[in-house]
């Protein structure tokens, strides 16, 4: 395992990893790196880059070290997240290691989007996460947790050898330790 810690620190706006015209898929290994600092407060959350870009479903607002997942099959592993301080009041869909996963049908039409229509690999089939931690505290509005915020995806989502040790609090509610809301109907 490589021991390398990445500081994010307090003063370091964090723009998430994929949104809804690029979201992320694929494989991240963070072959034992430990991230530090992942902040994201009241001072940050008025800049609009701070969360996955467009409107998400919901509020517009999707936050977490990786904004949207989809597109295909993601794996995401061996990686701690430490020290998480998320503190957005007023933002929903937000998770320390993600924030949104939705399903197909949540892609909407865009410039970029247009092309998935018939695209066999849209939407997300599949997504593991394995060997990650995660420490500190994620507060926000709704669909707030230490993993992932959101998960509306129809397709599968596997949690192996994960730990989450953060605090998770929201104002309005569907909070949770792994997941703060999942719907596989939408």
């Amino acid at each position: 395992a490589n021991n390398v810690t990445i500081d994010l620190g307090a003063s370091e706006a964090w723009t998430p990893i994929g949104n809804w015209d690029h979201p992320f898929n694929g494989i991240f290994d963070g072959n034992g790196c430990v991230i530090s600092g992942l902040t994201a407060d009241a001072t940050h959350q008025n800049y609009e880059h701070i969360f996955a870009e467009n409107a998400s479903v919901g509020n517009g607002e999707t936050y977490g070290f990786f904004g949207i997942v989809g597109g295909g099959d993601t794996l995401i592993k061996n990686l701690t997240l430490k020290d998480v301080n998320i503190d957005l009041s007023s933002a929903n869909n937000v998770g320390a290691l993600i924030g949104y996963v939705p399903n197909n049908s949540k892609f909407q039409e865009t410039s970029v989007t247009e092309k998935w229509k018939n695209d066999s690999e849209i939407g997300t089939h599949k997504v593991t996460i394995s060997g990650v931690s995660v420490t500190g505290s994620v507060s926000a509005n709704s669909h707030v947790s230490g993993f992932i915020g959101k998960n509306y995806s129809s397709g599968d989502i596997s949690f192996s050898d994960c730990h989450n040790y953060a605090a998770v609090s929201g104002k309005v509610g569907y909070i949770g330790g792994l997941i703060g809301i999942q719907n596989n109907s939408s």
